[in-house]
């Protein structure tokens, strides 16, 4: 996904609005230019270093979950790991006009911090695998076997669970208390947390139609909203789709056409 649109980020922006006798007033706004990567429940966790061992005295549209040092710059995690955050940079004071556009104000000072997604770092096997049929064989291509991992509750406890246990409620319940980030998935074979069959419905000389699914095994995750980015030849000519909203993304332009 990283090569489909290589220059998608999150940028955060640090405002010093006022100086107070005991420190200041700050304003922190996070800007997500990614296409294809929102942010699900609970949302935003971010996480800084104090440049002078300053503590929050109040805190409003957001709300604090940890306290203490953290290990980096600036940590963010949305709501999973694989986030990488750069140093905070010092940029052009931020201008804020008000909503009757009669007032101008500047910030003290504006710090902007970048940070961007690698799969690879948010976890070493993959987040999904893909299965295939068509309408002319009855049978269907599986996702491959431990495509994200293998069963083993030895190497990997309670990162699985039995889809007709009688105790499921009691262990997602469980494994949201220890660490409400790491997916628990359904048993399968291939241990996947998402699924995507593509099914061949029709092809005929003047067109093709597929039928895409998308399955969740994951426990720990609701996706009320979701993005699926297919890199296809076939999608410059896209005529119809059904169900699904589409958006054609073309970040290198036309390379036959870039090209020489």
């Amino acid at each position: 996904m990283q090569s489909i649109y290589p220059n998608g980020n999150i940028t955060i922006k640090w405002d010093v609005i006022t100086w107070t006798p005991d420190g200041y007033v700050a304003v922190g706004t996070m800007f997500n230019f990614q296409q294809y990567r929102h942010i699900e429940a609970p949302g935003w966790t971010l996480g800084w270093t104090w440049a002078k061992k300053e503590v929050i005295w109040s805190m409003m549209g957001g709300q604090t979950t940890e306290q203490g040092d953290f290990s980096k710059n600036f940590t963010l995690r949305a709501p999973g790991p694989g986030y990488t955050c750069g140093p905070a940079k010092i940029v052009k004071p931020t201008i804020y006009v008000s909503s009757d556009g009669r007032r101008v104000t500047q910030a003290m000072m504006t710090w902007n911090v970048t940070c961007t997604y690698s799969q690879f770092l948010a976890q070493k096997t993959p987040s999904c695998c893909v299965s295939l049929s068509s309408f002319y064989n009855d049978t269907i291509v599986p996702c491959p076997t431990c495509t994200c991992g293998c069963q083993n509750n030895a190497t990997d406890p309670g990162s699985f669970v039995n889809p007709d246990s009688p105790y499921l409620a009691s262990v997602v319940s469980q494994q949201e208390k220890s660490n409400k980030f790491a997916p628990l998935v359904q048993c399968t074979s291939h241990m996947c947390p998402i699924r995507i069959h593509w099914h061949v419905k029709q092809n005929y000389k003047e067109y093709w139609r597929v039928k895409v699914t998308i399955t969740n095994f994951n426990y720990r995750m609701n996706y009320t909203l979701w993005k699926l980015v297919t890199q296809h030849p076939n999608f410059d000519n896209l005529t119809q789709i059904f169900i699904f909203n589409y958006k054609p993304l073309n970040p290198y332009q036309d390379i036959s056409k870039s090209c020489c």
